[in-house]
């Protein structure tokens, strides 16, 4: 379904006193075996944007990026009493200084703004950070492709090639560990990202699984001209961490 290359150890720098003075942080914890609508907080019309970002540290907890004034302990608690399994989850504030490097940096890239130009964009979806190539999604997809960043504990960006398939294709999918029902449902949008599919939408979404013995291919790097440049896995590289730097300029800086 993946697969990924690690490129040279970063270099990087956080001012933490900045970064506390634009936004708060909570951490939500499961007593379940994994939190299974973690991502849905992203979505929830009641927080008004101000959640910015989340990531998963392990499966039973995550960190949640919200703007400084937000102040939305309360209504996360309402919409835990919502969903499935909410009483299992617990909500906690989480000084900038208790979270490693790499789950700073995560957060904040997650958080960055939509994208959009002629052929590139990039989005948060499920906690992680994908960008796209709107080249790849032709007319009517069934497949769209993507790249996503992270980072490691180790100071190393990962990207990893990932593949939405639309339900529509399910028979073509074998799901073992988790049932089809249990995956969260985007649908294309007219830039040719995704987004999350609104409760009151019926048509074919798009899950997180490629399909059976199919493997999507993103190249490392191609100079052969402009857009196959583009296309590269190092073009998109170069230009997130150029979109990084610049939203967070003299809050965080990566090289």
């Amino acid at each position: 379904m993946n697969s990924k290359i690690k490129t040279n150890q970063i270099e990087y720098a956080i001012d933490r006193n900045n970064v506390k003075s634009r936004f708060k942080f909570l951490t939500i914890a499961t007593s379940d075996k994994y939190i299974k609508h973690g991502s849905y907080i992203l979505d929830a019309p009641a927080l008004n944007n101000d959640v910015k970002s989340i990531v998963f540290d392990t499966g039973k907890k995550l960190f949640v990026m919200m703007t400084s004034d937000s102040n939305h302990r309360s209504t996360l608690k309402k919409i835990f009493s919502e969903i499935d399994d909410g009483s299992t989850l617990s909500v906690a504030d989480t000084n900038v200084d208790e979270l490693p490097d790499h789950i700073l940096l995560q957060l904040l890239l997650n958080a960055l703004p939509h994208n959009d130009t002629d052929t590139l964009g990039f989005k948060n979806l499920t906690g992680h950070f994908y960008y796209f190539n709107k080249s790849w999604i032709k007319p009517k997809a069934m497949q769209v492709p993507c790249l996503e960043f992270q980072f490691t504990k180790d100071s190393r960006i990962e990207m990893h090639v990932r593949t939405f398939t639309s339900e529509l294709l399910k028979d073509q999918i074998t799901f073992e560990k988790r049932s089809i029902a249990e995956y969260p449902r985007y649908v294309l949008c007219n830039d040719k990202t995704l987004r999350r599919r609104l409760s009151k939408e019926k048509k074919p979404g798009f899950i997180l699984r490629q399909i059976d013995r199919r493997k999507t291919e993103i190249t490392f790097l191609d100079i052969q001209n402009e857009n196959k440049f583009d296309q590269s896995k190092i073009a998109m590289l170069e230009s997130t961490i150029a979109t990084f730097n610049h939203r967070y300029e003299n809050i965080a800086h990566i090289d």
